[in-house]
């Protein structure tokens, strides 16, 4: 973990040089791991907490949980419940983290991650099981602090990127 706080500490000093009001980086996702979306059905969706200062600049962790799970019904994807994600240990799910840095100016710098998780088991030892990000994209970028907000643009392209890799291989 302190490894990862590093890298994402060096991405944020170079990503509050860039000019833009909002920018990003992006990684993308793959026809393999579009595949590994196939047959599921009812997904839960975990949003990982943002912190108090992120929030008192109005994008709350509340926010992005229901516009995520909005956009996922919309497009007829089936939620499964909170309680049930918690119950049962097989129930994929949509991850998604947001990290933000502030250097005390204008500028925040913010990674988002947009993960597919779900349980797998090993072709080698059917054995052994657990669980792994089997599709997702990333990304890191700069906005000012009162465009915070504009973060939730970001994330509902994610999820319409989740969408249609999830479309790809289970049509309506």
């Amino acid at each position: 973990m302190k490894e990862v706080r590093k890298v994402f500490r060096r991405l944020a000093i170079f990503a509050s040089l860039l000019p833009a009001a909002i920018s990003i980086a992006r990684a993308g996702d793959t026809s393999l791991s579009r595949e590994t979306l196939k047959g599921a059905t009812a997904i839960g969706v975990v949003i990982e907490d943002l912190g108090p200062e992120v929030e008192r600049y109005g994008l709350k962790k509340g926010l992005i949980q229901s516009a995520v799970e909005a956009k996922l019904r919309g497009e007829g994807v089936l939620l499964a419940s909170p309680e049930q994600l918690s119950s049962a240990s097989g129930i994929p799910y949509l991850h998604i983290e947001l990290l933000v840095k502030s250097d005390n100016r204008l500028r925040w710098a913010f990674s988002i991650a947009t993960e597919f998780n779900q349980s797998v088991q090993l072709s080698r030892d059917t054995g052994v099981t657990g669980r792994a990000i089997t599709w997702s994209i990333s990304g890191v970028g700069t906005v000012v602090k009162q465009n915070v907000r504009d973060i939730m643009g970001i994330i509902d392209q994610d999820v319409g990127k989740f969408i249609a890799a999830y479309r790809a291989v289970n049509p309506k």
